[in-house]
């Protein structure tokens, strides 16, 4: 028996600098649940942690223990797009994503409903490319100023 292709497409983690389109039609969200479990499970895959390991860090992150730590089964369980019963909810899949530093996948998962997650670190280069485009716009206004300004005290 073939192995079924995962539905997260692990193609649309490059960060691209288009513009995600809102999901704005009807059933552009279809099968979203099974996107986001099968994101689990690769941002699961890829971490060098034991599944146990990052059920404690990831319940850790939450301020969850106890009765209401997540455990590996949970994890599993959110993990398989067979399981629909058990979607991971909002907040443990971003303790998930934050614990893994798989925020490529969060994105890839975000972009669906049109918007793109900008890390802390890519802020700095969006702000420095937001002050060079203030300072070229400052800059042609001076020298439209400068042509047409008389100096301070001149008479005209």
């Amino acid at each position: 028996m073939r192995k079924r292709r995962p539905s997260f497409d692990a193609t649309q983690l490059k960060l691209g600098l288009g513009i995600p389109a809102p999901a704005l039609r009807d059933g552009a969200l279809a099968e979203i649940e099974r996107r986001v479990a099968s994101a689990v499970s690769l941002a699961m895959q890829s971490d060098p942690r034991t599944r146990l390991e990052l059920a404690a860090d990831v319940s850790a992150l939450l301020g969850e223990d106890g009765d209401k730590a997540i455990s590996v089964a949970m994890l599993n369980a959110y993990a398989s797009e067979a399981r629909t019963t058990h979607n991971i909810s909002f907040g443990r899949a971003l303790a998930l994503f934050a614990a893994t530093q798989r925020f490529d996948i969060l994105n890839a998962l975000i972009n669906e409903i049109g918007v793109q997650i900008v890390t802390a670190e890519q802020l700095l280069t969006l702000e420095l490319g937001d002050a060079q485009l203030k300072l070229s716009r400052l800059t042609k206004r001076a020298r439209f100023l400068a042509q047409i300004a008389p100096e301070i005290g001149e008479r005209s």
